[in-house]
This record gives C-alpha cells, structure tokens and sequence, in this order.
C-alpha cells in the first residue's frame, strides 16, 4: 500500500504531465470503458493517464469517474475542481463521492467548512448503508465531532446499525 504522502508526490508529478495535454492512447468508446481504463492506470500508479481517462469517462456523466476525479484532484490539491466533480456524482447518489466531499466540507477544502452539509452527506451514505458513513456518524455522535453535540444513543443507533451489518 502507498502511502498519502508518497502518494500525493507521486501525484503532482503525474498530474503535472497530464494537464500539459498528457495524450492517451486507449481504444474506448463507453464512460464505463473510459472508467475501466482509468481503473487500470490507477491501480498501476500511473495517475497522469488515470486522470486524463477518468475526466473522459466523467465527462460522458459516469458517476464513478467523477467519484475516481474528484478523489484525484483532492489529492493534488485541486480542491475546488474536485469539489464540483463530487458534487456531480452525489447528485447521481454515488456512495464515494458522499464520502469525499463530506470529508473536503468538513476541514473546509476547496470551499467554507460546512458540519451541517457534511453530516447530511454521511447520512445519506449511511442510510444506503455505507459502512464507513457509519463508522464516522457513530463516532462524532460519541465524541462531539463534526459541530455536533456528543450524544450517546445517537451514537448506539450508529453503532447497532454498523455492527448489524457485520462490521467489527
């Protein structure tokens, strides 16, 4: 596994190239193609040609591209573009993009720090049953985070609803 931090230096680095028309030589012609391409690049750490493949597929209105670009441009420090790209694959209900743009509103990247809408953005996740969206819920309940008052049994409902699904 990478780590955040080289993982963002070897980001800008890629990054660097793929916005200075960084070509790509892929044969796809569906946003889920464009995606899976730039699922490959991705996995291959080559994030220059995994951007430039998944702003395709976003572009061609495939939420989990725009997920996959909003996660790229966060980490490059492209918060405001990301931003705007999560936002689109929330309004089409996508669960990592929920997760993305609440974690960027609530420490203020790319835009005013936001608790309310960040709490709405891990509630809707968790009601679709995001493990994670859960995790966090339960634990800012429990601790007083996110601008919320600590609260114990809201904080036992997150909990019981993690723990029901299996998650240790």
């Amino acid at each position: 596994m990478i780590s955040r931090k080289h993982f963002r230096a070897c980001l800008t680095v890629f990054l660097c190239a793929a916005l200075c028309n960084f070509s790509t030589n892929i044969s796809a012609e569906t946003a889920e193609e464009y995606h899976e391409k730039g699922m490959e690049e991705y996995n291959a750490i080559s994030y220059g040609q995994a951007l430039s493949i998944f702003r395709k597929s976003a572009e061609m209105g495939y939420a989990p591209s725009q997920a996959m670009l909003g996660t790229l441009l966060d980490a490059s420090e492209d918060n405001e573009e990301a931003r705007e790209w999560y936002q689109r694959a929330v309004d089409q209900g996508n669960e990592e993009a929920h997760l993305g743009l609440a974690r960027m509103m609530s420490i203020g990247d790319g835009g005013e720090v936001d608790f309310p809408g960040a709490v709405e953005l891990y509630k809707a996740a968790a009601e679709n049953g995001s493990l994670k969206a859960m995790r966090i819920l339960e634990s800012n309940f429990r601790n007083g985070g996110l601008g919320l008052e600590a609260d114990p049994e809201r904080a036992n409902y997150w909990l019981e609803q993690h723990t029901a699904k299996g998650d240790q």
